[in-house]
């Protein structure tokens, strides 16, 4: 169980449509940040659990995801893109677009809305991953990210589907390190 000091608030109005022009499908390729942070996460429940099998639900989960990015493409005004994709240290990292400077990350749950993005912090190390890796380039607005969630179950009291909820997300330069660290230590 990991714990972030993180500063995660509201960014926009619920509802609000994030921008995300450009979200393309093709496969990811290896070594991409969301991978090791899979690993790591199939290795604590291996370590608590003492085994890990990806179920046809699981599955189902990740499409959902997916389908989550996609649907949001068309809604993006002119000047918002797909990231290209960054490279760091052998591993590739792919955030879901960029607007004005910020890095954003989408994410479709069926968890609880009422435990907030804060309950998943596999969320934040893959954002602050992306953030460690152009924290270089002065393009970028730096240690702030944006995130855009679909709470597939809402609160799980009517009405549901919840979102898409936007946050904006700080680290310090500390915590990016501390992400980054995470990813390759992994």
């Amino acid at each position: 169980d990991r714990r972030f000091d993180l500063k995660i608030e509201p960014f926009g109005a619920v509802g609000e449509q994030p921008n995300t022009q450009g979200i393309i499908t093709n496969p990811r390729p290896d070594d991409h940040v969301s991978d090791w942070i899979v690993c790591l996460r199939r290795s604590f429940i291996i370590r608590v659990m003492g085994q890990y099998n990806i179920s046809p639900e699981t599955l189902t989960l990740f499409g959902v995801g997916l389908a989550w990015e996609d649907l949001l493409a068309p809604t993006a005004p002119e000047g918002t893109t797909r990231h290209p994709g960054l490279v760091l240290d052998g591993i590739i990292g792919t955030p879901d677009w960029v607007e004005g400077g910020r890095i954003w990350e989408s994410k479709a749950t069926w968890s609880s809305s009422n435990k907030g993005p804060e309950a998943h912090w596999e969320w934040f190390v893959q954002i602050g991953a992306y953030l460690y890796m152009v924290r270089l380039r002065p393009e970028y607005i730096q240690g702030e990210a944006g995130l855009a969630v679909l709470w597939v179950n809402g609160d799980y009291a009517p009405p549901a589907p919840r979102g898409p909820d936007r946050y904006r997300v700080s680290f310090t330069s500390k915590e990016l390190e501390e992400h980054w660290q995470t990813i390759v230590s992994g």
